[in-house]
């Protein structure tokens, strides 16, 4: 997983940044109706300005809208994923992704989504006490099925 706080952060000569964004609103795939209120994007600006398309991690950080009781076996109503879009220099726009699945209520509060924006095609190692560790990131190619979470 990864854990981070909000900000903009240099780790070895690279910038990123973290951020939260509160949003209700909602978009769904093209062969599922858009019946509910709030279908749309949500923009986000950053903070710092980035030379190239940056990439991106966005996940969900809260479970305002979710019916069952947690932890649970089965699937979460509403089945929510964060997406995102328009990328740029400057910002991009979000949403809460309801799934052909699980679509819940039509009315969502807000959800508070998390991201991390990272230089395209990072590459990067650091030093702790006795040990070298090396990390890179090809973010604008991977998915990414790990927790991620903001503070």
């Amino acid at each position: 997983y990864i854990a981070a706080s909000v900000g903009v952060w240099l780790l070895n000569d690279t910038v990123f940044e973290v951020g939260r964004v509160d949003t209700s609103e909602r978009v769904a795939a093209n062969c599922r109706p858009l019946s509910w209120p709030n279908k749309g994007w949500t923009d986000v600006t950053f903070l710092h300005d980035f030379t190239q398309t940056p990439a991106v991690l966005v996940q969900i950080q809260t479970s305002n809208n979710e019916e069952r009781t947690l932890p649970s076996q089965a699937p979460s109503v509403p089945w929510l994923t964060a997406a995102c879009q328009n990328l740029g220099v400057q910002g991009m726009q979000v949403s809460l992704e309801s799934s052909t699945a699980v679509a819940g209520p039509a009315d969502l509060v807000p959800e508070s989504v998390g991201y991390i924006i990272f230089e395209d095609q990072v590459s990067s190692g650091f030093e702790l006490p006795s040990k070298l560790l090396e990390s890179e990131l090809m973010l604008s190619t991977i998915e990414c099925n790990y927790p991620l979470y903001i503070w």
